[in-house]
C-alpha cells in the first residue's frame, strides 16, 4: 500500500524540528554569552565604584605619582568598560540574529506540523464519507424487494 502524503512528510517534519531543536539551543548558548558579558560589565561597574570610593577615603596626603597612577588606572578601567559595553551590543545584536533565525525554523516546522494535520485529515474525511457510503448502500440493499 502506498504511503499517504500524511506519512511522506513525516520525515521532512522530523528535519524541520531536528533543526528548529538546533536554532533554539545556538540561541539559548549566545543568551548565555550575552549574559555572562553582562555580568563582566556589572563587575567592571562595581569596581570602578569601589575603587573612586576608596580614592574618595583616603584622607592621606598622597603624591602626585600616585596620583598619577590612579589617574590611569581609572582611564584603563573606563576603557575596559567601553569596550565590554561594545561587546555587550554585539553580542546583543547576535542575540536577535539567532532568535530570528530560531523563529524562522520553529515557523517552519509548525507549517508541516499543520499540513500533516490537514492531510490526516482529509484521509480521516475520506475514510468517513467512504464508510457512510457503503452503509448507505448496504441500507439501500437490505431495503429492497
Amino acid at each position: 500500500m502506498a504511503l499517504s502524503k500524511a506519512q511522506r512528510l513525516q520525515p521532512v517534519l522530523q528535519q524541520a524540528e531536528l533543526v528548529e531543536q538546533r536554532a533554539a539551543e545556538a540561541f539559548v548558548q549566545q543568551q548565555k554569552k550575552h549574559e555572562l558579558l553582562n555580568e563582566k560589565l556589572q563587575d567592571l561597574y562595581s569596581y570602578r565604584s569601589e575603587f573612586i570610593a576608596g580614592m574618595k577615603q583616603e584622607n592621606v596626603a598622597i603624591s602626585i605619582i600616585q596620583i598619577q597612577q590612579q589617574r590611569f588606572f581609572l582611564e584603563k578601567l573606563n576603557t575596559a568598560i567601553t569596550f565590554q559595553q561594545q561587546q555587550l551590543k554585539k553580542q546583543q545584536d547576535e542575540v536577535q540574529i539567532y532568535k530570528h533565525k530560531w523563529l524562522q525554523t520553529k515557523q517552519k516546522s509548525g507549517a508541516f506540523d499543520q499540513l500533516i494535520k490537514t492531510e490526516e485529515d482529509k484521509v480521516l474525511q475520506r475514510l468517513a464519507l467512504n464508510e457512510q457510503k457503503t452503509q448507505d448502500d448496504r441500507s439501500q440493499h437490505i431495503n429492497r424487494p
